[in-house]
């Protein structure tokens, strides 16, 4: 157990990090602001591009008009020889455009995935109208034994009584009243789970409360709710 200079001083740290994290995000979800609403503009700028582009790459200015509608094909330039049937030549350069903006989305489609380990449920649920906004936070709170290891009935007392249960993936989780989780538990050991039955011999030097953002609710709701699950979890 800490003594009570421990407590103040881990409370300290923790209001201080919090503060630094608030201010984090406001300029966070600014900069997202500005990033998704110039990124509109230029996606709708490049779908109405393609068509001019793709008479430009055959190499004339205006090949259709100058011949004749039947041999209009025949004089087309060799360059779309190697695509498959049906496509075009202003088709590659709209594809690598699109290419071009794609890796961020691949990118983070490849950490929800390995986020959510289970795609068809309800951990970690986003708010629908947020699904097309790329930039996500993922937000830690890393709290480590300044004595003993904690000890699973140490864990499962301390989740108790922040009201987290355990669940998916044999971690803690922290729901809503609609059972969408607003944030989890998990030890810093690998994997980070916690035995579902008795294990007097478990032991772990830290725990670690995380979530993604934005989330289910407002992120400073959910950030402070985690903040105070640490403060509860410092005084084991």
């Amino acid at each position: 157990m800490p003594t009570g200079m421990d407590a103040n001083t881990l409370r300290l740290i923790l209001a201080a990090a919090g503060v630094i994290l608030v201010a984090g995000i406001y300029f966070w979800d600014r900069h997202k602001r500005r990033w998704h609403s110039g990124n509109a503009r230029r996606v709708a700028q490049r779908q109405a591009e393609p068509s001019i582009e793709s008479v430009e790459s055959v190499g004339s200015a205006d090949p259709l008009q100058e011949l004749p509608e039947s041999s209009a094909a025949a004089e087309l330039p060799d360059d779309d020889d190697d695509l498959p049937p049906g496509e075009y030549v202003g088709e590659p350069v709209v594809r690598q455009r699109w290419e071009a903006t794609d890796p961020e989305n691949d990118t983070q489609l490849a950490m929800d995935l390995e986020f959510n380990a289970e795609s068809d449920s309800d951990y970690l649920h986003i708010d629908p109208a947020l699904m097309d906004e790329v930039p996500r936070l993922i937000l830690q709170i890393v709290v480590m034994s300044k004595d003993e290891p904690f000890t699973l009935e140490q864990v499962r007392q301390a989740a108790k009584s922040t009201d987290m249960r355990y669940g998916a993936m044999n971690i803690f989780h922290r729901e809503n009243a609609k059972g969408q989780v607003l944030f989890s538990l998990a030890s810093v050991v690998e994997p980070g789970t916690f035995p579902k039955g008795a294990d007097e011999a478990f032991r772990t030097p830290g725990l670690v409360l995380f979530t993604q953002l934005p989330g289910v609710q407002d992120g400073m709701a959910i950030y402070s709710d985690m903040l105070f699950t640490a403060e509860r979890l410092g005084a084991l």
